[in-house]
């Protein structure tokens, strides 16, 4: 992150919250973290976004995904609970900002590109605990020991270089561009700014050390003010698609002139303008992480699909001409007393053939020529049945072929979340379960997170099509329960006996579900149940916001703190279709 633009957002939250409390620290993701504040102006609140390419700003609405709750975030969060914020420093020289809380406990965010870190420090800047345990930060970063700063690289300290040392050092780089030379020389800057830098120099006639100078002048008294320069706006752009970080530009100041089609896109202050551009960059990489997990789950269904195929047409040419087991056993009742043995045949005339000619029947030792026969009649019909049987599954598995290839082809260009999310929803009408998080209280659809995977879960749809999930095991059960659903989605058990969770969706948010909904996913909770065979079997069911995991409970136990009872018949109602076998987990 460029230093004149991290000083102006440091500028920013010490304007905004200090003097207020921090309410909780809260971890989005391992390497994402909010900061929420409450005070006599308001609530506030800081993101530090320790990824691959580390920033401080201020979060623009609420996380979009599956929320991972750290160690350290509910470690640091409760010592710093309603602690008075009292400053907001940004570190000489280095890419540290320190969030100083009364009473000399500190939060100091590295923001250092590929090991960037979040650690908390006591009073007397001893290290407590830190967030990211990477073998760098493991060498520095003792527990109980003074915290010691990671190295700068050897160059010009930004924010104290004069205007001919500077110079010196981009001449000092022979055979590098200006821009370049300039980046190299003084710690901090962005490809951006000092590309700035220099084509302010060219059309002024001045040297480049002379216009960082005034530009870093500038930005310590407060008259420079990052912005975002891009095409539309960077956070719609990205939910759509259309958001491409390599045209859209962090600047930390207003250019001269545009790009043509450019517009400048700013927020109230340095930290919620930053918070946008990044916010977009994240949005735009996880819809693309979204999309291409989906597309790699699509191609493996495609690819099983075709090795079902093969295996079924092994399993139809094993079948042979099931014509000839009738033939046979028709020979064998025909010339029962004509009938010889030899070895593991019986020698017998075909009475097809005008000649007499003998036939040798495959028949077990010591059978005779009537147990043969019955045995070849029953091989006829098997493989009558068989063969219908893998006829109907290769047609079923070409359909499905043709549906997957065609699904394939129409996202292979796609983009955005939105994209995202129709994908995923065509896949789940096929049968492959992705995409199942449940919505979020506001009610703003599925949960988005990173790349999809193909759930521990059985995938059917009621009569309705309201979507019913049925669990594979505790493991399996307890995601189900405790991740995929929804509080409001509906959660059935068969009473009593060991067996699988189910899930019925509740999009509507009722009180109670539809009743042949319900007794549909009651009827599969009874059929993957110990009471699969039970002619009836009571079923609990109840919303899902009602059902809680025991403390060291092992998996897929649960604590029902009330439920209503419907007694069904186990098996796939009329309305449910089948489930998936390619469905995965």
């Amino acid at each position: 992150m460029d230093l004149l633009i991290l000083h102006r957002v440091v500028a920013s939250l010490r304007a905004s919250l200090c003097d207020c409390s921090l309410v909780e620290l809260r971890s989005d993701r391992p390497d994402r973290y909010r900061l929420l504040f409450e005070g006599e102006r308001g609530r506030g609140s800081a993101l530090v976004s320790l990824g691959q390419d580390p920033w401080l700003g201020r979060p623009r609405g609420r996380f979009e995904g599956h929320r991972t709750l750290t160690s350290f975030a509910a470690s640091a969060g409760k010592a710093l609970a309603d602690r008075v914020l009292e400053e907001v420093l940004l570190a000489e020289g280095d890419r540290r900002v320190a969030f100083c809380f009364r009473g000399g406990a500190r939060l100091v965010a590295e923001l250092t590109p590929r090991a960037s870190n979040l650690i908390r420090l006591d009073q007397e800047s001893r290290v407590v605990e830190f967030a990211r345990n990477s073998r760098g930060a493991l060498a520095r970063l003792v527990p109980g020991e003074p915290y010691v700063p990671p190295q700068t690289p050897g160059a010009l300290p930004l924010f104290e270089a004069g205007a001919g040392e500077v110079d010196d050092a981009i001449a000092a780089h022979e055979g590098r561009s200006p821009a370049d030379a300039l980046r190299r020389s003084v710690f901090g800057l962005s490809r951006e700014t000092a590309a700035r830098v220099v084509d302010e120099a060219r059309q002024d006639g001045r040297t480049p050390g002379e216009v960082l100078v005034e530009r870093v002048e500038a930005a310590v008294a407060g008259t420079l003010a990052p912005m975002v320069a891009a095409r539309e706006d960077p956070l719609e752009a990205a939910e759509e698609g259309r958001f491409a970080a390599a045209e859209a530009r962090l600047l930390p100041w207003e250019p001269r002139e545009l790009d043509e089609g450019f517009k400048v896109f700013l927020q109230p202050d340095a930290a919620g303008t930053v918070g946008h551009f990044y916010e977009a960059v994240d949005r735009a990489a996880r819809a693309e992480a979204r999309l291409g997990g989906a597309r790699n789950i699509l191609r493996r269904e495609k690819r099983k699909a075709f090795d079902a195929r093969r295996k079924v047409e092994s399993n139809l040419a094993r079948f042979g001409d099931p014509e000839r087991h009738k033939r046979w056993a028709e020979a064998l009742l025909a010339g029962l007393n004509r009938v010889e043995r030899a070895g593991e045949f019986l020698r017998v005339p075909d009475p097809y053939d005008v000649d007499g000619a003998i036939l040798e029947v495959p028949a077990d030792p010591g059978s005779g020529a009537a147990e043969a026969a019955e045995r070849h009649f029953h091989l006829h019909r098997r493989a009558l049945r068989g063969r219908t049987a893998a006829s109907e599954r290769l047609a079923e598995l070409d359909r499905r072929i043709e549906r997957l290839g065609l699904l394939q082809a129409r996202f292979e260009e796609a983009e955005g979340a939105g994209a995202a999310a129709e994908l995923e929803a065509s896949m789940r009408e096929l049968g492959i379960p992705v995409g199942l998080e449940a919505g979020t209280k506001q009610g703003r659809g599925r949960a988005r997170g990173a790349a999809p995977r193909v759930e521990g879960v059985r995938l059917f749809r009621s009569g309705s099509g309201v979507e019913i999930l049925v669990g594979k095991g505790g493991q399996a059960n307890d995601r189900l329960t405790f991740r995929l659903a929804g509080p409001e989605d509906f959660w059935l058990h068969a009473q009593g006996v060991p067996g699988a969770h189910v899930v019925l969706r509740n999009p509507s948010r009722g009180a109670t579900p539809p009743q042949e909904d319900l007794l549909e996913a009651a009827a599969l909770a009874a059929y993957y149940s110990d009471s699969r065979n039970a002619a009836r079997v009571d079923v609990q069911w109840t919303r899902r916001k009602f059902v809680r995991k025991p403390r060291n409970g092992a998996p897929g136990a649960v604590l029902v703190k009330r439920f209503e009872t419907v007694r069904v018949a186990p098996g796939r109602p009329e309305g449910v279709p089948g489930e998936r076998k390619n469905a995965g987990g």
